[in-house]
């Protein structure tokens, strides 16, 4: 047990390291002036609508067919189930101890690739999936813990983007309403008078309803067309360069034909357009983190409250885990018996929020001041990540026995 322990935490080490160093990198290339503020504008704009799509667009797409979302049935519904249950404890923490608003999507969304793709490496390794593998051999069962990590990226991916930038911005306008309502009492209390005249946190729908009761008269084509175009619009607004990557990736993943056009190893267009595609999502992470870690000297004014430190810590490597480990516990009789599926349902939830983060802060169009905030939190999850080895230790020792 202690040479698990050990191994997973070197791992965990290892993977926080070469994150750390990357950060350090940007960080002294803005600070020697080897990055201008344009520069890092033009980075972080690069970043957002060009390689992150790229990358979710290969990412995604190859492990999407129906056939295997409906294999991978409860990693497609056990990642927002988690996801729900994070956003639930975030928002406690933002609603009731006046954390800040960002919590709640730091909560939600952790990282779902590269960790696990490294600690199941690093386990690999070491003999540790042995017992994994369900009778057959160590490579089959680490090339199925790579699908099923994956699958369960594809479904976190699609939710971040889809969802990430509204988390940012309501925190970001409850912060703001918070500090108003602290700096003077009378006016902000005349303001909550009278929601209805100025919109904030009011839907198209509620505003109309008086227009139809004063205006009986009003043709029903077109309250369907103010409806439609209400919708459009709300659609519209949630549409991001990532998601619409990822969304066409879905798309083209569940269509055969295009599957095979796109991905498979002797589609047509496999060599040329989706490897250019590629080569291009391979730009994203290293040049976020190198963007995060400019950002760390540029924006050094934006401080982290310690207690909402503590309070994400403990939700992302204490609660999360206790819950995951405890639902796989109870519930692993509903899918098959699979050790290696059990081990990834419990250790897909854990870890630190995931450095796409950064990209949906910047998406949400909030400020310099909150993208100082999340980059310095960021940079402190991956200092406390090595304590994700208790958890993979609890779920390795957990999908064994049940394997038995």
């Amino acid at each position: 047990m202690m040479g698990y322990i050990f191994e997973t935490t070197i791992a965990a080490a290892q993977a926080s390291f070469s994150v750390l160093l990357v950060l350090l990198y940007g960080y002294l290339s803005r600070r020697y002036s080897l990055i201008s503020e344009e520069g890092e504008r033009n980075m972080s704009y690069l970043g957002v609508h060009v390689f992150l799509p790229a990358l979710l667009f290969t990412q995604i797409g190859p492990q999407v067919s129906v056939s295997k979302l409906i294999e991978y049935w409860p990693l497609v519904l056990g990642a927002p189930a988690f996801m729900a249950v994070s956003l639930l404890l975030g928002w406690i923490g933002h609603k009731f101890f006046g954390m800040p608003g960002w919590i709640m999507a730091a909560a939600v969304f952790n990282n779902v690739t590269s960790l696990p793709l490294l600690l199941l490496e690093s386990l690999e390794k070491t003999g540790t999936l042995e017992p994994l593998a369900g009778g057959g051999s160590v490579s089959d069962a680490l090339a199925k813990g790579k699908s099923y990590i994956l699958v369960n990226a594809l479904v976190n991916n699609i939710m971040r983007f889809a969802f990430g930038p509204m988390l940012i911005e309501k925190g970001e306008e409850e912060d703001q309403e918070r500090d108003e309502e602290a700096e003077g009492g009378n006016e902000n209390n005349d303001d909550d008078r009278q929601p209805l005249l100025n919109g904030r946190g009011r839907s198209n729908s509620d505003i109309s309803r008086k227009s139809h009761d004063s205006d009986r008269s009003m043709e029903a084509s077109t309250r369907v067309k103010k409806d439609a175009m209400t919708i459009f619009q709300k659609v519209k607004a949630a549409m991001n360069p990532p998601l619409v990557g990822g969304l066409v990736a879905v798309f083209i993943g569940c269509v055969p034909a295009l599957h095979k056009l796109f991905f498979s190893d002797d589609g047509a267009l496999n060599p040329s357009l989706t490897q250019s595609i590629d080569k291009l999502g391979g730009l994203y992470t290293a040049l976020q983190m190198f963007t995060l870690g400019s950002k760390l000297q540029s924006k050094r004014g934006s401080s982290v409250p310690t207690v909402a430190l503590v309070y994400l810590f403990a939700i992302r490597f204490l609660i999360i885990p206790a819950l995951s480990l405890t639902a796989v516990y109870f519930l692993h009789g509903y899918w098959t018996s699979d050790p290696m599926l059990n081990f990834i349902l419990a250790i897909g939830p854990v870890g630190p929020p995931a450095i796409t983060l950064a990209a949906v802060v910047e998406m949400s169009g909030v400020g310099a001041k909150e993208e100082g905030r999340v980059a310095r939190m960021l940079t402190w999850s991956y200092i406390v990540t090595p304590v994700i080895s208790g958890p993979v230790v609890a779920a390795l020792a957990l999908a064994k026995n049940m394997g038995k």
